[in-house]
């Protein structure tokens, strides 16, 4: 099951926004992963503080695990549509959105 974690302090306000951006990530990253969409999880969480590159400017940490199917080339794909709708739904700028890519063993 893939899971992806957005940690961002600017997360929208409104349940609306929020289910609308977690639906369009969910559908990219699971198209992108070549994953049924059943089996995708995304959650967003507004941290306490966040700090990138030793300036607490706005940024995102976004974490993504999956059983298989990452490499670095579809990471980057994958790194790309992320930070597009990041942008947009956070107006936070790629160069400081961190992505953590995750490889998990099936039996974990």
């Amino acid at each position: 099951m893939p899971l992806l974690t957005i940690t961002a302090p600017n997360v929208p306000a409104s349940v609306e926004d929020q289910t609308a951006l977690m639906k369009r990530l969910s559908s990219k990253v699971a198209k992108a992963l070549d994953k049924p969409e059943r089996w995708m999880m995304v959650s967003l969480h507004r941290p306490v503080a966040i700090m990138f590159g030793g300036d607490v400017a706005a940024a995102c940490h976004v974490s993504l695990f999956s059983v298989g199917q990452l490499d670095p080339a579809r990471n980057e794909a994958m790194a790309a549509l992320i930070c597009e709708d990041l942008q947009d739904a956070l107006h936070i700028p790629s160069d400081r959105i961190y992505i953590q890519f995750a490889d998990v063993a099936g039996a974990s």
